[in-house]
Formats: structure tokens, C-alpha cells, sequence
């Protein structure tokens, strides 16, 4: 896990790679998706927030190791 950042075009500092919004630990894909695996949310969950939501996506909620939530796009799983 790194906790470090990189400046962006804009020349402000970003982390690198998937950060927790609550304990600010930087993890790769890898790492984040190694951790447990807390919802999925498709279309017929977001149905009701979003005016088109598309089939093939879903976003993807692991619990930190802080206890926090952290939830990224991701591609529907066949199946």
C-alpha cells in the first residue's frame, strides 16, 4: 500500500492508484480488489438515481481496512 502522491497535469497533488476516502491508504487494482468484497450495485439499484445506467457496468464496493467503503466502476461479471 502506498501512501504517497504525484503531481497531475494541473500540477496539484494525486494519489496514485485507488485511495480511501477516510484513511487516505493508496492501493493498486491488485490490492484493492484483494479486499472483502462489500456490494455490487447494478442497473435495477440504481435505477431509481440515474436516468440511463449502462448494462455492462457495475460499481463494485470493498470494505478498507479502516472499516471504510470504497466502490469504483467495474465491468459486469458473466454469469
Amino acid at each position: 500500500m502506498l501512501r504517497r502522491s504525484e503531481s497531475n497535469v494541473e500540477g496539484s497533488a494525486a494519489p496514485v492508484g485507488i485511495a480511501c476516502g477516510r484513511c487516505r491508504t493508496v492501493r493498486s487494482a491488485c490490492e484493492w480488489s484483494a479486499l472483502p468484497l462489500r456490494s455490487e450495485i447494478g442497473e435495477a439499484e440504481v435505477a431509481s438515481l440515474v436516468s440511463r445506467w449502462p448494462a455492462d457496468l457495475v460499481v463494485v464496493v470493498r470494505t478498507c481496512t479502516c472499516g471504510a467503503p470504497i466502490a469504483r466502476l467495474a465491468p459486469r461479471q458473466a454469469g
